[in-house]
């Protein structure tokens, strides 16, 4: 795992126009599913920069090539909008411009959650992923040994939310396994 601070300012955020090193926006719509008789909350739009960035280390400086990072952000920005308490026009207006429609068929607002996560400049990042040399740089970027994860949370936080996540899917594994074995058993 590579600490280190954001060091570039190589893009813009969508919704807050910020300068920054990284963004993730993620949109969700609250939508009627008949078969259930329920509303859920499904993802409409789940967007992550792509522009390669840097971070100072121990080490100098390190370039970070995001494509494919499983990001564990804090929300910068997190909006919530009903027929009672819509989103702001510059957010409506943000979001639009990403190709989310923000007003159902029946010109009914739509229920939406909104979250922007932000790498700015400065701020402490760490960096779990296989680390390669590029014209005599070090590279971090998606490969197939390592988790490749970028988090502005502390080192703790982030290995404990893996943990988390491969003990689901340890769990998940094993419920399967059972379910098939009972079923397809002769």
């Amino acid at each position: 795992m590579v600490s280190g601070k954001a060091y570039s300012q190589n893009t813009k955020s969508p919704l807050k126009r910020k300068s920054c090193s990284l963004w993730q926006v993620e949109i969700e719509g609250r939508q009627y599913y008949p078969q259930w008789r329920k509303y859920y909350w499904s993802t409409l739009y789940n967007q992550t920069s792509q522009e390669p960035f840097e971070i100072i280390d121990k080490t100098g400086k390190v370039r970070i090539i995001p494509a494919n990072a499983q990001l564990i952000l804090h929300d910068d920005f997190r909006k919530s909008s009903n027929f009672l308490s819509p989103l702001p026009p510059h957010v409506k207006s943000a979001i639009e411009e990403l190709g989310v429609m923000t007003i159902d068929a029946p010109g009914v607002e739509r229920q939406l959650r909104v979250f922007e996560r932000i790498v700015k400049p400065q701020d402490e990042i760490y960096i779990m992923g296989e680390v390669h040399f590029e014209n005599g740089s070090k590279v971090i970027k998606y490969g197939k040994r390592v988790p490749f994860t970028i988090s502005d949370r502390g080192e703790d936080e982030v290995l404990g939310a893996l943990f988390k996540q491969t003990i689901v899917n340890f769990v998940f594994t094993i419920v399967i396994s059972v379910v098939l074995f009972f079923f397809l058993r002769p």
